[in-house]
């Protein structure tokens, strides 16, 4: 075999995301990366990794003629190992390249080093991280350029002496950050109310499935029950709380602690009401909300208008400010839900992106558009140099 080269110049990365799955892909660059797969690759047809052609693939078993099946593809300035997605098959695959000197290397720092665009680049790792279908999409508009050629185009606009054409532009950029915030890190929505209101048959129904424990007797719920979930495609972080009141028992108390500290960091707040016993007209009104809450986003709820008369029904109807009017639910029949879940999802991200919109997705992206922004309006001629950073090469 092949002397190995300094191995020090071979790394490996997982490019595939953390989990179970299909096939997982483990790819070495670097001057022994053909040695460091072909110290452990037995290829089926005899050929090595380094006879192969740029582009071609080998059919083979890892670590022994009978052992993992895998196929390997030989790449410009790396080598791919495709094998079974299972933890244990990866895990196995990094250990030989480690015992054969490689280096293991973050899969997002490889993208950076490999990709000459650091935004396609970020999009790319960030895409390993979608939690739904939809903000897949949108990592995929912007691995296609949507967010490279908007900026290009405001450094374009600045260099031509349109500054306000392309603050406006900045300025577009950064009012989308309200989605792409969302696309990483899921709202989080908390459902809080009087005890015995029905929050956990609601939370159960808007999933689908049993989550949270359902009992009759008020404070039940003592902890706070995380479900992740999505609605229009957008990712939530469902919160349960102990209902609020005065505490029985210090037990029920911490429960009514942690629900207080839950709302505290929500992004949205559900309040929940009984349809049979709440006559109230707003959110704020019932004793408990209005400290808790905040300034916060709050959907009202009044659940359980199964239990209602038509009469009653109506009732609730009558609001004095009828944009204040809370959604009508029933967790037992599903009535209201679709009405609720396109209220959630109109509060997480107020206005749809259309296919192909350039979004800013990290934080870095949002405030070096920010700082250009304001310089700009300083009329600092360096203006455009903070967004210049993000197509820059690493």
């Amino acid at each position: 075999m092949i002397r190995p080269p300094d191995e020090k110049t071979t790394r490996y990365t997982v490019l595939t995301p953390t989990g179970r799955g299909a096939i997982a892909v483990v790819a070495v660059a670097g001057k022994g990366a053909a040695w460091a797969v072909d110290s452990r690759f037995f290829a089926a047809s005899g050929m090595s990794v380094e006879r192969l052609a740029i582009g071609r693939i080998a059919f083979g078993h890892w670590g022994a003629p009978d052992g993992e099946e895998v196929v390997v593809c030989r790449r410009e300035e790396s080598v791919e190992i495709h094998c079974h997605g299972g933890r244990a098959a990866v895990q196995a695959v990094c250990q030989s390249l480690r015992e054969a000197g490689g280096e293991p290397i973050d899969p997002t720092c490889w993208l950076r080093e490999t990709d000459p665009d650091p935004i396609r680049a970020d999009a790319r790792a960030a895409l390993a991280m979608a939690l739904t279908e939809r903000t897949a999409m949108i990592f995929l508009d912007q691995i296609n350029g949507a967010l490279r050629h908007q900026v290009a185009r405001a450094i374009d606009l600045a260099g031509a002496g349109r500054v306000a054409d392309a603050d406006a532009l900045l300025q577009t950029l950064i009012r989308r950050w309200r989605v792409g915030r969302r696309l990483l890190r899921p709202a989080k929505i908390v459902l809080t109310g009087p005890p015995n209101v029905g929050k956990s048959s609601l939370i159960n129904a808007m999933v689908g499935y049993e989550r949270a424990i359902v009992f009759d007797a008020p404070g039940t719920t003592r902890d706070a029950v995380v479900t992740n979930s999505a609605m229009e495609g957008w990712p939530v972080e469902l919160i349960d709380t102990a209902g609020l009141r005065e505490a029985e028992s210090p037990l029920e108390q911490a429960g009514i602690d942690l629900a207080q500290q839950a709302i505290a960091t929500a992004d949205t707040v559900l309040v929940v009401t009984d349809a049979t016993t709440d006559t109230t007209t707003h959110a704020s009104d019932w004793q408990g909300a209005s400290e808790p809450i905040g300034s916060k986003q709050v959907i009202r709820i009044v659940n359980k208008i199964d239990l209602l008369t038509s009469d009653d029904r109506l009732a609730f109807s009558r609001f004095e400010e009828p944009e204040r009017s809370p959604i009508l639910t029933s967790a037992v029949t599903g009535e209201g839900l679709g009405d609720l879940l396109h209220q959630i999802a109109r509060t997480i991200v107020p206005d749809d992106p259309k296919p192909g919109e350039a979004i800013p997705f990290r934080q870095t992206q949002v405030d070096l558009l920010r700082d250009a922004s304001k310089r700009l309006g300083e009329g600092d001629p360096s203006a455009m140099e903070a967004v210049e950073a993000l197509l820059a090469s690493p």
